[in-house]
């Protein structure tokens, strides 16, 4: 859930998101139970680490974000992510102490009960709001970067053992309308590619290589733009 927000929130768009859970930059960030553990989970920069090791209690998101030498807006879209991802939380800061409070009745308590968890339910429901249009979202990239049908493809993983070609079909079966295996070489040396999308001309296809998901291709595989033998 961290890991989703904080792609979210510093990925493409992301600006956007700032408001929603950052409305106010003015107020002081709070750690969370069990902060530097969640943090160091996220596997950040050392940069985007040194701007949330700034969040202390005692400082606004302005005082951690304006002078930081990584650019103020970045630094906020960081503390912002950090606070729709559960790790911080923004408070008032204090002016002055109260040394006694008058004892209240029961309904008394009940509106300032309800006034306290509020703000929370609001920003749950936007959390969930940008979920849900963030996966929308990646939905239909994924769809409209796999083409609309042709003879070209992106070839993403390949082998000629016989563990490879099964490794190659798992694969297809994880993702059968955007994946599939094809054969080439000749004579001896059949072997089997796996291949992404279809589209109708090299130069989209090629277009493509830049805007594949995340996993696609096989590691220490170079993408590369093939013609395969059929048209899906």
């Amino acid at each position: 859930y961290p890991h989703l927000i904080v792609e979210m929130v510093l990925g493409a768009g992301g600006e956007n998101l700032l408001g929603v859970f950052l409305p106010q930059p003015s107020l002081i960030l709070r750690r969370l139970p069990d902060f530097a553990r969640r943090v160091g989970a996220l596997g950040l920069t050392e940069e985007a680490m040194a701007v949330l090791a700034k969040i202390n209690d005692q400082r606004t998101a302005e005082e951690i974000a304006a002078p930081s030498p990584h650019g103020e807006q970045l630094a906020l879209r960081l503390l912002a992510a950090a606070i729709g991802g559960g790790l911080s939380e923004t408070t008032e800061r204090i002016t002055e102490v109260t040394l006694a409070t008058p004892m209240g009745s029961e309904d008394d308590e009940a509106p300032a009960l309800r006034h306290r968890w509020w703000p929370w339910l609001v920003m749950a429901a936007a959390v969930l709001a940008a979920v849900v249009a963030w996966v929308a979202w990646s939905a239909s990239q994924a769809r409209a970067g796999s083409g609309h049908g042709g003879p070209w493809a992106v070839a993403v993983d390949g082998g000629c053992q016989p563990a490879e070609t099964e490794r190659l079909y798992r694969r297809q079966e994880q993702d059968s309308s955007h994946l599939r295996v094809v054969p080439f070489g000749t004579g001896d040396e059949k072997c089997k590619r796996l291949v992404w999308g279809s589209f109708a001309t090299r130069i989209d296809a090629e277009r493509s290589i830049s805007r594949l998901p995340s996993g696609v291709i096989a590691r220490g595989f170079a993408p590369h733009v093939v013609l395969t033998a059929t048209t899906p």
